[in-house]
Order: structure tokens, then C-alpha cells, then sequence
């Protein structure tokens, strides 16, 4: 079962690690009272300061640099994430573990060799030569 964090349905670790981090970038925005960068695609949620305590321009200053920093590493783990989806990477995983079970299963019998041909020729990609290979 998926968890809830936030509003964000979260399917795997590197979602949630996304979704937390952007909740760290949220806060550090409020508790900061640094200004968020509008252009950014990272929108927060409308609220009122945490506090009206004026903060020494070096505290500003960090926290801006460090609202800077977590903007950077979340461009770069979004960009990571979407190289290759997570239906992708199952996808992969799927015919990795079918074609050990369809090499298994051609080498215990002949008509094992013919249904493994079948099956991979009717529901494997194209793309998915070398399994077939393996089973010759």
C-alpha cells in the first residue's frame, strides 16, 4: 500500500526522498522568511510567516544560499527521475526474472524450448532478442 506524506502519493524511496525534500525547502522558507523564487516550478503552499522576528541579513543570506543549494539538488533528482520511469525500470526487472524462468523451462523438456519461444516471440518486445537467443 502506497503511503501518504503530505499530498503527494508516495510509490517508491526515491519519490519520497523528492517529496521530503521539498518539504524541507518549504519549511526552510517559512522559517527563514527567505523570499521563494517565483520562476522556480517548486510552488509553496500560501501561508503566513512562522514568525515576524526581523533576522540578521547573514542568517537571510544563508538561508537563501541554502534554499539555493536544495533548489540544485532537486533539479538534479528530478532530471535523474525522469531519465527512466519506474514502469520502466519494473519492465526491465519483469524480463530479466521471465526470461530465467523461460530458459529454466526450455532446458527441462523440448516442448519446453517450442512454449518459451511462443511466449517470448507473442509478449516480449522486440527488443528482447537475447532472451530468445538464450533459449536455442
Amino acid at each position: 500500500m502506497p503511503l501518504l506524506y503530505g499530498e503527494d502519493l508516495i510509490v517508491t524511496p526515491f519519490a519520497q526522498i523528492l517529496a521530503s525534500l521539498r518539504n524541507v525547502r518549504n519549511n526552510l522558507i517559512l522559517i527563514a522568511n527567505v523570499p521563494a523564487d517565483e520562476s522556480r516550478p517548486r510552488p509553496i503552499p500560501k501561508r503566513p510567516p512562522l514568525h515576524s522576528t526581523p533576522l540578521p541579513a547573514d542568517v537571510i543570506q544563508c538561508g537563501q544560499d541554502t534554499l539555493d543549494e536544495l533548489d540544485w539538488c532537486l533539479d538534479q533528482l528530478e532530471t535523474i527521475q525522469t531519465h527512466r520511469s519506474v514502469s520502466d525500470m519494473a519492465s526491465s526487472k519483469f524480463r530479466k526474472m521471465l526470461n530465467k524462468e523461460l530458459v529454466h523451462f526450455a532446458e527441462s523438456s523440448k516442448s519446453g524450448t517450442q512454449i518459451s519461444q511462443f511466449l517470448i516471440n507473442t509478449y516480449m518486445d522486440k527488443d528482447d532478442d537475447d532472451v530468445s537467443q538464450n533459449l536455442r
